[in-house]
């Protein structure tokens, strides 16, 4: 059975809020696509069997429901496709604008949620090094957070790299779901992201709200496999 979910409705009265709910749903769903046909050449008789008085636990939804978060990725307008190993290739000192849409498929809100965007590079031995102090810098923001994604619902957010090196650099896009703890940051933080300011990487990494929000984690996802950008 290919993963599904609930269809989202306009009017308040017929939404899906509680977990109960949703799980009463999908069991209904289920039961009613489900069919078991059963045959007996012994006794040369054959039916339908249907499933009733399924019981669905938190293991069993989380294989029945989508992912869902799911990215859009454009680089300089153009759609990132990120199954056929897409390597953008570009000039050193050139502006790489980076346009994400960040979409809730799931049939229930998430939130407060942080998208980050960091670039990096693999070192032969495979591990990523995110000091590149000197190497790039960017326009805008690379965090943006976001209090609520409600069903169906997109959050957009653009920035501008700029890789001062040639090389092989990748581009690591993830959301993170935090705990209610952290809402979202404050007037100001948000801001940031339109000023058109050129920030360092250093006051990213040490920003202590950003690492304050990580230590209340519910779930991340990431834009896989990650944006392979060539400097020459």
């Amino acid at each position: 059975m290919p993963r599904f979910a609930l269809p989202v409705s306009d009017k308040p009265s017929q939404q899906v809020n509680s977990d109960s709910q949703r799980q009463a749903e999908y069991k209904k769903f289920v039961c009613d696509v489900v069919k078991l046909q059963w045959n007996l050449p012994a006794c040369q008789a054959a039916g339908l069997a249907y499933v009733d008085n399924l019981k669905l636990d938190a293991d069993m939804m989380r294989v029945l429901k989508p992912d869902p978060i799911t990215f859009g990725i454009k680089i300089n307008g153009e759609k990132y496709n990120n199954t056929a190993s897409n390597l953008v290739t570009i000039s050193l000192c050139t502006i790489v604008d980076v346009n994400i849409e960040v979409t809730n498929q799931s049939d229930e809100p998430h939130g407060p949620l942080l998208l980050t965007v960091e670039p990096y590079q693999d070192q032969a031995s495979g591990c990523p090094v995110t000091e590149l102090d000197g190497k790039v810098t960017w326009i805008g923001t690379l965090q943006l957070d976001a209090p609520e994604l409600l069903p169906g619902k997109s959050l957009y957010h653009s920035c501008s790299l700029i890789f001062l090196y040639a090389g092989q650099f990748m581009i690591s896009i993830s959301c993170t779901e935090t705990g209610s703890e952290q809402s979202g940051t404050s007037n100001r933080d948000t801001a940031s992201a339109t000023t058109g300011r050129t920030q360092s990487l250093e006051h990213t990494r040490t920003n202590p709200k950003i690492e304050n929000l990580r230590n209340f984690v519910k779930r991340s996802w990431t834009y896989s496999p990650p944006i392979q950008i060539n400097v020459v």
